[in-house]
């Protein structure tokens, strides 16, 4: 069942996609479902159904981006940092 229109869900998307990528795939949830409930002044329970709908449906995607940087053993582990992309679309 969406709990969105498309101009909603076009809304929620536009502002998941540009958030800062984080160390763990919980912060990256937790900072969504916070996005969400400010676009949408919805509560947290909305919010986190909302993200798992846009999840589900395929219309966002995490992946896990590398921070860079060559690998050094004098220099701390580079760590991959989550976000939200837009999945390609199949051919």
């Amino acid at each position: 069942m969406s709990w969105l229109n498309l101009d909603q869900e076009q809304r929620v998307i536009d502002a998941l996609v540009p958030l800062q990528p984080t160390e763990t795939i919980d912060s990256l949830k937790a900072a969504s479902v916070r996005t969400i409930e400010g676009v949408l002044d919805c509560s947290r329970d909305r919010a986190q159904e909302i993200l798992n709908e846009l999840r589900s449906r395929n219309l966002i995607e995490a992946t896990v981006t590398p921070r860079g940087g060559a690998l050094d053993v004098r220099e701390r582990m580079p760590v991959g940092r989550f976000r939200w992309v837009l999945p390609y679309p199949e051919v």
